[in-house]
């Protein structure tokens, strides 16, 4: 039998969102969350809109409702004209320069030894490092409890970021990536942190 508090409340959610996309809704309850969010994902999944027009919903833990802001894979990122760069990106792209160019002026007989030196150190960084950082996160949500220790997504006004600049410059790349239903001040930590987590993976 359904709880008709949670249901109204479900309700009250659903009618929410949509008008604040960027700004996560509180439920009473995780189960109210999950109700809300199932009933939010089809209700998109049967709309009648095209497919980069319908949203994606989620949850955090602690039972907070969001628009789930649509992002690009990593090479639109990069090489689409049409997609907007920030300093991440051109970072990657020198970075894939410099390596074309260390090809080309390399000597014959160096160019094997020192691109299987850089292919290993990477894949090594991608496979262990990045695989660390996934198992901790999915098993002790490491990669959160960092984020709000050192509180890097805290706005400087509240006096609690010891890193103002840090703060200002993630708040640039982030919303210049994802200028649609996503605001890095209200955005939930968990999400932000995927963000962060997910530009150190692009690097790699």
């Amino acid at each position: 039998m359904s709880d008709p508090v949670h249901g109204a409340d479900a309700s009250g959610l659903r009618e929410r969102l949509p008008q604040k996309p960027d700004v996560p809704q509180k439920a009473d309850s995780i189960g109210t969350a999950q109700e809300a969010v199932r009933a939010l994902n089809d209700g998109e999944a049967a709309a009648t809109k095209d497919e980069k027009d319908k949203k994606t919903f989620g949850r955090t833990l602690d039972g907070a409702v969001f628009t789930v802001p649509h992002t690009e894979d990593m090479v639109s990122q990069l090489f689409d004209p049409t997609q907007p760069k920030n300093a991440s990106d051109i970072a990657i792209v020198t970075v894939l320069v410099y390596l074309c160019l260390l090809l080309y002026f390399l000597p014959q007989s160096w160019k094997v030894p020192v691109f299987a030196v850089i292919f290993l150190f990477w894949r090594m960084c991608y496979n262990a490092g990045i695989g660390w950082l996934l198992h901790n996160q999915s098993h002790h949500k490491r990669l959160v409890i960092w984020a709000k220790k050192s509180h890097i997504f805290d706005n400087p006004k509240t006096g609690t970021n010891p890193y103002p600049f840090l703060y200002k410059l993630l708040k640039q790349e982030m919303e210049a990536k994802i200028p649609k239903d996503y605001s890095f001040e209200d955005a939930p930590i968990e999400y932000n942190t995927w963000l962060l987590f997910r530009r150190v993976v692009d690097l790699i």
